[in-house]
């Protein structure tokens, strides 16, 4: 499987030094497994480490993170704990959904992630007094970028239900560990192939990731 996931990553044209993705997470109950997926991604795929984007490597500065967002293919959201009351996490989600950049989620087992306390969450009728209660400080950060809290509450409470996730279990062993995370660049870069197909309209995407011209 690896090796056709490598040949699906030669047929898309991504920009240069263009992220195949970005690897949203918190550090305290991600952080570990965040840097086993930037590994593993970028041992299956044979790219370089700067391929993948991982957040804690510069956690200092939240316009660089979003510049970062900005120019990757896919978010990949690491579902742990309460990963979305953390303001870098929340930023770089926000962020993504601004651009229409793709989201794929990865719920890993045994986190503590809870989906329906986490939609409650977003969709607070005062998210900026939610987000205090839970984290205090971190509305200050997000509106020193500009950015309406009550607008990313609404946007995220919409939007990050309805993202579909996959289970990664990091204690398995490293066979169903690894079939797992092939499972993810599967859909990782069937997401960076659907955006592509949306923006070039008059092409047609085949089995594989290939694309090829409709006839007129």
């Amino acid at each position: 499987m690896a090796d056709e996931l490598r040949k699906r990553l030669k047929r898309i044209r991504l920009a240069k030094d263009q992220p195949i993705c970005f690897l949203s997470h918190h550090k305290a109950t991600g952080g570990v497994v965040a840097r086993l997926l930037h590994d593993r991604i970028c041992e299956i795929l044979n790219v370089p480490s700067s391929a993948v984007f991982l957040d804690s490597n510069d956690l200092g500065n939240l316009a660089n993170l979003q510049e970062q967002v900005s120019r990757s293919s896919v978010l990949c959201l690491l579902q742990t704990g309460t990963v979305l009351t953390r303001p870098y996490v929340l930023v770089e989600v926000y962020t993504a959904l601004k651009k229409n950049i793709p989201i794929v989620g990865v719920t890993v087992e045994g986190s503590g992630y809870d989906f329906e306390a986490t939609a409650k969450f977003l969709r607070s009728p005062d998210f900026k007094a939610a987000l205090e209660e839970v984290n205090p400080g971190s509305s200050e950060l997000i509106e020193e970028l500009g950015i309406d809290l009550q607008e990313m509450g609404k946007l995220l409470g919409d939007k990050v239900p309805k993202v579909i996730s996959s289970r990664l279990s990091p204690h398995e062993n490293d066979r169903v560990l690894n079939a797992s995370i092939e499972v993810l660049i599967g859909r990782i870069l069937g997401e960076i192939e659907a955006r592509a197909a949306k923006a070039n309209p008059g092409m047609v995407s085949k089995v594989g990731g290939d694309v090829e011209k409709q006839e007129e």
